[in-house]
């Protein structure tokens, strides 16, 4: 191949890579993609707060929505809710306030 043809793919896959990219933009800007709802305040209902890789196709996965944790085993063909309605300590609610705090740089009292 001369440096023509090399030439030549260069730009074919320039455009292609464009349109793609153009492609991906119209269809997030027309709403096609599903994207995180917030409320009003911004703040999100629904975290991941931990999870524990059981197997290389098995997950213990710990979510909070709202006020209220939510244990769910995720495996490839199904999920199985483990335990439901986990209220957190307080104790764990003021160690993470805690931890909060002092990456803020804010004095802990």
């Amino acid at each position: 191949m001369d440096m023509g043809s090399y030439l030549q793919f260069v730009f074919a896959l320039v455009i292609v890579l464009g349109l793609i990219a153009l492609l991906t933009v119209i269809i997030k800007r027309s709403g096609f993609m599903p994207t995180a709802a917030l409320r009003k305040g911004g703040e999100r209902r629904l975290r991941i707060l931990e999870f524990a890789q059981l197997s290389t196709k098995h997950r213990l996965v710990l979510i909070r929505r709202d006020e209220t944790e939510h244990l769910i085993l995720m495996g490839p063909d199904h999920s199985l809710l483990v335990e439901s309605g986990i209220t957190s300590s307080p104790n764990r609610e003021s160690f993470a306030q805690m931890v909060e705090e002092t990456s803020k740089g804010e004095p802990v009292q």
